[in-house]
């Protein structure tokens, strides 16, 4: 049986600025068994030097990979629907912060 998910990987055009990047990853649909690649554009394009790219993207693979690990699955939510879903404070939690 193979991974659920492959850990998500920085494409970058080879550092080519003037190109669009994106972070990409396979994962297989448990209940289908299909497995597909997918290209996650971070909106990061705007910058106009590596660091800032590489930082963001960095950032934006550690998020993808905890997302994976709570349970997300790309083909059935969209990633900023699962962040913004975990975000939610649980209404079980009544210890005052």
């Amino acid at each position: 049986m193979q991974k659920e998910f492959t850990l998500p990987k920085l494409y970058d055009s080879k550092g080519d600025l003037s190109k669009d990047g994106f972070v990409g990853f396979s994962f297989t649909d448990s209940e289908s068994e299909a497995r597909k690649p997918f290209q996650l554009r971070t909106g990061i394009d705007y910058y106009k030097a590596k660091p800032e790219r590489y930082t963001d993207d960095r950032t934006a693979i550690i998020i993808i990979t905890a997302c994976f690990k709570k349970g997300w699955n790309p083909f059935r939510e969209k990633l900023n629907d699962f962040i913004a879903k975990e975000e939610e404070p649980d209404p079980n939690n009544t210890r005052l912060t």
